[in-house]
């Protein structure tokens, strides 16, 4: 019967640099998502009326 082999350098540290990359690509697209959803709610959102003042010459 075979043992398992555990990780040891380069792969170990290939495989911690690659889940710490899919991490930080994680929580970038998160951000943007949130930006986005905030920027096309402050796109849809009811202009301001202008003060009743305004509309008189």
């Amino acid at each position: 019967m075979r043992r398992a082999v555990r990780p040891t350098g380069l792969p170990l540290a290939v495989g911690v640099v690659a889940v710490g990359s899919a991490c930080v690509a994680a929580g970038v697209l998160g951000v943007l998502a949130v930006g986005v959803i905030r920027f096309q709610r402050l796109l849809l959102a009811d202009p301001v009326a202008p003060p009743p003042d305004a509309a008189l010459p």
